[in-house]
């Protein structure tokens, strides 16, 4: 019996460390005019398929990025879209950015 925890035992020890490599971008976004709040807008790594979608706050959180630097795309309808370029991420850290979004004339009415 003890054999066969063992080696488990040991997969969950040894796996430990892997969940603490990861970074994580988090932030508001709103618009640039009034100061609103944005809710659903869109933040995507660039290149990749991690995102999210701002919450009710405008408020948004992305986790398990590998460290290293990063583009946003941040987009929204009826808002320029974006591009947030070397954006840091840190092991075991969390960066923080706070956007605002102009509003797109060519959408306006």
């Amino acid at each position: 019996m003890i054999k066969r925890i063992y080696p488990l035992l040991l997969l969950f020890i040894c796996s430990i460390p892997l969940a603490a490599q990861t970074g994580a971008i988090k932030g508001v976004v709103k618009d640039a005019t009034s100061k609103e709040t944005i809710i659903g807008a869109n933040v995507l790594i660039e290149g990749t398929s991690q995102g999210a979608a701002t919450d009710f706050d405008g408020g948004f959180e992305i986790r398990q990025i590998q460290p290293g630097n990063y583009n946003l795309i941040i987009s929204f309808i009826s808002y320029k879209t974006i591009r947030l370029e070397g954006l840091e991420v840190a092991e075991g850290k969390v960066t923080t950015v706070d956007l605002n979004l102009e509003e797109d004339a060519r959408n306006s009415a």
